[in-house]
């Protein structure tokens, strides 16, 4: 009488390579938002040493002048704060060495430090909030406008850099700090979401550099919403 022979068996069923891969989605999926908040930190922490860093650069400009702070106002002569003129780019790029101060590292490499426009100046990954003549016009005239310090002896709580968590009703919004990073298409302006405000899009909080010399995170709740831009038509309100 011939011996059964048995055969152990190795391979997985279909059923069960489809359990052990639906667990392993289900871990991802668990663990991908703490892997993007810890990025997502780390890159706020980059971002606030930057702001610090730039604070540092007009501080003492306004030291070597008289204690006045650089000028705003852009090359043409307009003012938005998500612009700078030439001359304090290229202050900022002298003093610190580099490009990279002048952006919010969620926005590397696209669109990168900014872009120049010829006659108008620089457009920046932050907004840069002193030295507006014009917006303090518009600030003692009504509200929704913020007070722009000139003087490096005014107001130590007065904000000197703000994250760009921008939007224009007409035109296109960008967030500098989600959940997981920047929110935007791809491009500089989140032209997908026009006329969407920063906090409904998913703003977290905004970073504030002050004249004292500190940089704070201000969670969305703490932030209010002013206008950055001082054009014949449309508004550019941001948060900070």
């Amino acid at each position: 009488m011939r011996a059964r022979r048995t055969t152990s068996r190795c391979a997985f069923t279909v059923v069960e390579l489809l359990v052990v891969i639906s667990i392993i989605i289900l871990i991802i999926a668990m663990l991908l938002p703490a892997i993007n908040l810890a990025r997502e930190n780390a890159r706020r922490s980059i971002c606030a040493n930057r702001l610090r860093q730039n604070t540092t650069v007009v501080l003492d400009y306004a030291n070597d002048h008289d204690g006045h702070l650089p000028t705003g106002v852009r090359d043409n002569g307009g003012e938005h704060c998500i612009w700078i003129g030439t001359p304090l780019r290229d202050l900022i790029v002298e003093r610190t060495g580099s490009m990279d101060g002048l952006t919010c590292p969620n926005f590397e490499p696209n669109p990168g430090p900014g872009y120049y426009r010829a006659g108008i100046g620089w457009v920046i990954g932050y907004n840069y909030l002193a030295g507006h003549p014009g917006i303090n016009d518009r600030n003692a005239e009504s509200p929704g406008w913020f007070r722009s310090p000139m003087r490096a002896s005014e107001g130590p709580d007065l904000p000197v850099w703000g994250d760009l968590n921008a939007w224009s009703p007409d035109g296109w919004t960008i967030v500098s700090h989600g959940r997981s990073g920047a929110i935007r298409n791809g491009s500089y302006f989140n032209t997908a979401f026009a006329g969407v405000d920063a906090e409904t899009l998913g703003a977290i909080g905004s970073h504030t550099a002050r004249l004292d010399g500190s940089t704070a995170w201000n969670p969305i709740e703490t932030c209010e919403t002013y206008e950055t831009g001082i054009w014949a038509i449309g508004a550019y309100p941001c948060l900070w």
